[in-house]
């Protein structure tokens, strides 16, 4: 025989719940997490609060507005806790991106450090660097040993139910998918966010995005990931969701641009400055 229970607790009592549980059972009764999440405690101020004071204010000036404890559930509780896994210029850019946002962050930038992520995060952005090949494709080696990571997390019963893995990294057309199906079935969830930077001026590149591109087709995840990333943009940006195989493809197809370009420019300089012509310019 077994029995689910849904039990909530204040923020730092959760090990006392776990506690009070076992002595109600007794020792001859296991106990197994199906989904953890945490209890999220904010202070009581910000520009959203002062709004609604303000609000209540007008209609009623001796009113006295209050915080309120709800024991159900917000996607953006889970915003709290984000994890990078890769920490070079994306991963580094994309941290310090956040700063000031009162989201905790778990780094890593060594492979033995990946569990810690996987285990103290809600949202995980892989930023691992992918090289291209002599054939012209990407070698995700790095970002398929961040999926064996998942696995050894499941194999060690981490809780992964309704984690969010962000990839970041460059992949090949069709890559995200593969990974979807292998990560799946482990209740964890998968898209794919293609960031256009400039290598100049990453975290201002990343703070100004055109629009932040999504690949998923799950209305929940484009929410908490198209929210999240508009936070640290200068200005509210629109959030375009597509299939994880067209965002990969217009992340190609946009550095293939960027690049074209940049090219171009170098050669137009270079035949001017030949023929003597850059003062005409």
């Amino acid at each position: 025989a077994h029995a689910v229970i849904d039990g909530r607790f204040l923020p730092g009592y959760e090990e006392a719940l776990n506690k009070t549980l076992a002595e109600i059972v007794g020792p001859e009764i296991k106990i197994e997490s199906i989904t953890r999440d945490i209890a999220l405690e904010v202070p009581f101020e910000g520009p959203l609060v002062d709004a609604m004071k303000a609000a209540i204010y007008k209609l009623d000036p001796e009113g006295i507005p209050v915080p309120y404890l709800m024991s159900g559930g917000t996607d953006n509780k889970a915003l709290s806790e984000l994890g990078i896994i890769g920490y070079g210029n994306l991963g580094k850019g994309l941290h310090q991106s956040f700063l000031g946002k009162k989201h905790e962050f778990v780094i890593s930038d060594n492979p033995d450090n990946n569990q810690d992520v996987i285990k103290n995060s809600d949202i995980i952005f892989c930023c691992v660097n992918t090289e291209i090949l002599p054939s012209n494709i990407f070698d995700i080696k790095n970002v398929m040993d961040v999926v064996e990571d998942f696995g050894v997390a499941f194999e060690e019963e981490i809780p992964l139910n309704e984690k969010i893995l962000v990839i970041c990294s460059t992949v090949n057309p069709g890559d995200t998918k593969e990974i979807n199906d292998i990560l799946s079935p482990l209740n964890l969830r998968v898209c794919y966010v293609p960031f256009i930077i400039s290598r100049e001026s990453i975290i201002e590149s990343i703070q100004n995005q055109e629009r932040i591109i999504i690949g998923s087709i799950e209305p929940s995840v484009i929410f908490v990931i198209g929210t999240l990333l508009n936070e640290i943009q200068k200005t509210a940006v629109p959030i375009v969701s597509m299939t994880t195989k067209s965002a990969e493809i217009t992340k190609l197809l946009i550095s293939s641009y960027t690049a074209y370009k940049i090219n171009f420019v170098n050669m137009v300089g270079e035949l001017l400055s030949n023929n003597n012509l850059v003062d005409e310019i």
